[in-house]
């Protein structure tokens, strides 16, 4: 199983360079641009004796030839004021190998593509085996063996391109088709050497380039990712306990006063005011004596503590309002002084 994700992931490493350079080929030879760059560069309506509307439609057509069905190439332009082929048979067999070989680039730019992918969407979307970070790492690997292998094949381009080009057609090549005459073929006067240097040095500085920004965005997220998880996270936010009004206990349960005596919200007002505890039952006076609200408001304002039981005096005896009242010295008086 380890050998098959290392098999997975070297593979992978692979595709990823393959995909950029075949997708600059791909681009070089289907985009009409690069064909006006030959053509402007290196003369080739003054070399090929073909006007440039001529040369512009046969590059359209070559075009068009890398993608149909086509098997041989046959475009026709006026020459020297009569219609005849733009090039000979031993060119239309050459550019019959060249279209086979480009559709062979274009087949491993598709696979490597898919492969590229497919690769991301299993092992890190789907299947979840390896993290972002990872991927972001391996992508910006991948792009820096692109960037030091095409450095390499540049300066070698660079030291000697004819060596590498004659090579690079043996190899590509079964039969020497390839080897066209400057002085009277015009595959060769339209597309010359110096053309295919900068062509080569194009492709190779465009990859280049991507790769670059590849390893400088993989790089970005992994670091993004690293100083993401070493920075600590957020503390919870603790809720303020709510503001109590008054200083007295609140709560579903009867409140109390001084003395422990439940009280009712309305009393407990009135107690408020009069600086006294009151609750539910009847109010307590000093001594914890019940009280009713009507007396508790009276003895409130006396300052003398009231109840439903008799009043006392001042020395503690019970007086009742239908008794006689008494003299200074404490005996009963009546209507008539003197009487028993």
């Amino acid at each position: 199983m380890v050998l098959a994700r290392w098999g997975a992931t070297a593979v992978f490493l692979v595709a990823l360079p393959l995909f950029l350079v075949l997708s600059n080929v791909r681009i070089a030879a289907s985009e009409l641009a690069v064909y006006g760059y030959a053509f402007d560069r290196y003369d080739a309506e003054e070399v090929t004796g073909v006007g440039r509307a001529d040369l512009d439609r046969a590059a359209r057509d070559i075009v068009l030839y890398f993608r149909d069905d086509r098997d041989l190439l046959d475009i026709r332009v006026a020459i020297e004021g009569r219609e005849q082929a733009l090039f000979n048979p031993r060119e239309v067999l050459h550019m019959r190998d060249v279209k086979e070989l480009m559709g062979r680039a274009f087949s491993v730019q598709e696979l490597s593509l898919l492969y590229v992918v497919g690769y991301i969407s299993v092992v890190y979307l789907w299947a979840r085996e390896r993290s972002m970070r990872h991927l972001a790492r391996l992508v910006a690997l991948g792009g820096g063996l692109t960037v030091a292998v095409l450095g390499l094949a540049s300066a070698a381009v660079l030291a000697g391109f004819d060596d590498l080009f004659r090579q690079f057609h043996v190899v590509s090549f079964s039969n020497d088709l390839w080897k066209l005459d400057p002085d009277r073929d015009r595959l060769i006067q339209m597309f010359p050497r110096g053309f295919w240097y900068d062509a080569t040095l194009g492709v190779g500085m465009l990859t280049i380039a991507e790769a670059a920004l590849l390893v400088a965005a993989g790089l970005g997220y992994a670091f993004y990712a690293d100083r993401r998880r070493r920075s600590p996270a957020p503390a919870a936010a603790v809720a303020a306990p709510p503001l109590v009004a008054a200083r007295q206990p609140v709560g579903d349960a009867p409140e109390e006063d001084a003395a422990g005596a439940p009280a009712t919200s309305g009393e407990a007002a009135q107690g408020a005011a009069a600086g006294q505890g009151v609750g539910d039952g009847p109010g307590g006076d000093a001594a914890g004596a019940p009280a009713t609200s009507g007396e508790a408001a009276q003895g409130g304002a006396a300052g003398q503590p009231v109840g439903d039981a008799p009043d006392e005096d001042a020395a503690g005896a019970p007086v009742s309002g239908d008794e006689p009242d008494g003299d200074a010295g404490g005996h009963p008086s009546g209507s008539d002084e003197g009487a028993p």
